[in-house]
């Protein structure tokens, strides 16, 4: 039997399960992930492969979106994926999937600042992959979340030697796009660590390769971090140019998360060029556009962000009252839900009563959480905390 014959009926299989789980996530998608478990209740046909490697797959299209999503999805599937039949004539397959699932589960963690639970999730990934030496390079991913978490665990010595062994091996296997993932993972590092110039070298190397790699959005990612590292230098006009084009980018790319980051660092610039208003102007601006889109938790999420900016800014208390008052006004022409809005009403109460910068930002970061929140469960009912 010559090799393609042998590779026909896995390629095969391989189609099948694509097919099994784009039917599937087309019923999935539009559901709460909290409805997700009697569908597989009625369908044992859904315990394949190809369903639980679509949902991962889903998974990574929230990361930037709704990352509390993406957790649900990767808890769904972790806790799902050692009772998968094991695939037929494949060695490989079966490790994959489930070294994947806690791959992609450590992520979620990450992006939501779980360290220590994203570095213990990568290391059972790690283990998983490791018992399989065609899943070389799959190690090499689940230790680079294992480092990012340690970095921010306090452990950076350790994440570094990490971060190097990583990419190296990326390179020995010319696997270009680890190889600059591995460059922007250190370029964060070295941005902790104010090693700004540094860092922008990493995030520019990292760009041009994601571009040759014709990844948009992580192109979009690393402009972004570049105009971050420009601010930092002091290099305000570079830095607008590169957080504009970033914001662009972004928004065509729908990272909502990115473009809240990328306005902060805009409200800095015009901040430092004594152009407060300016600054406030750019917040009001996108803010305006995710009301206009229906997009209400970003909005909020926005509105948050831009008061605790400029009170950060201006140590100004009374400000930070009247400019959430005025535009958490604005809610009203809009359908908005009443959690979100309950929320929005608690904000202007506490910067109201604020006597200090440090109690208006309590109370913005206490309802940030909640709006992080709203993503994995939208109809979570906002409580005043005790």
């Amino acid at each position: 039997m010559n090799q393609e014959s042998m590779l026909r009926p896995f390629l095969q299989f391989l189609n099948r399960e694509a097919d099994a789980g784009q039917t599937a996530m087309q019923t999935l998608r539009d559901k709460p992930v909290t409805a997700w478990a009697p569908y597989f209740a009625v369908r044992p046909g859904w315990w394949s492969y190809g369903v639980f490697r679509a949902m991962l797959s889903y998974a990574r299209e929230m990361f930037d979106r709704d990352p509390r999503v993406a957790l649900a999805i990767t808890t769904f599937v972790s806790e799902r994926v050692n009772d998968l039949e094991v695939i037929p004539d494949s060695t490989v397959l079966g490790p994959f999937i489930r070294g994947l699932a806690w791959k992609e589960h450590a992520n979620a963690l990450f992006m939501l600042g779980e360290f220590a639970l994203a570095a213990a999730a990568a290391e059972r990934a790690i283990g998983i992959f490791s018992g399989t030496p065609a899943l070389a390079i799959d190690v090499a991913w689940a230790t680079l979340i294992r480092a990012m978490s340690l970095h921010e665990l306090g452990n950076t010595g350790e994440a570094l030697d990490l971060i190097m062994k990583t990419a190296r091996l990326f390179g020995e296997h010319a696997e270009s796009r680890g190889y600059r993932v591995a460059l922007a993972v250190c370029g964060n590092i070295l941005v902790d660590l104010q090693e700004y110039p540094a860092a922008r070298d990493a995030y520019t190397i990292a760009r041009t390769l994601a571009e040759e790699q014709n990844d948009p959005r992580e192109v979009a990612r690393m402009l972004n971090n570049i105009g971050q590292c420009s601010v930092k230098l002091s290099e305000f006009e570079l830095g607008e140019q590169q957080l504009l084009q970033a914001a662009r980018l972004l928004s065509e790319q729908h990272m909502d998360s990115e473009i809240t980051r990328t306005v902060i660092g805009l409200a800095r610039v015009l901040n430092a060029r004594g152009q407060l208003e300016a600054a406030i102007s750019a917040f009001q601006n996108v803010y305006a556009d995710f009301l206009h889109y229906g997009m209400v938790i970003p909005a909020a999420q926005i509105l948050v962000e831009l008061t605790d900016v400029v009170t950060e800014l201006t140590g100004d208390v009374e400000w930070a009252h009247a400019e959430s008052a005025k535009l958490a006004a604005t809610f009203g022409d809009y359908d908005v839900p009443t959690n979100v809005r309950a929320a929005m009403a608690y904000m202007q109460r506490e910067t109201e009563a604020a006597r200090s910068v440090e109690q208006v930002r309590a109370a913005l970061d206490y309802v940030r959480k909640f709006l992080q929140d709203l993503f994995a469960s939208p109809s979570t009912a906002f409580a005043v905390p005790a």
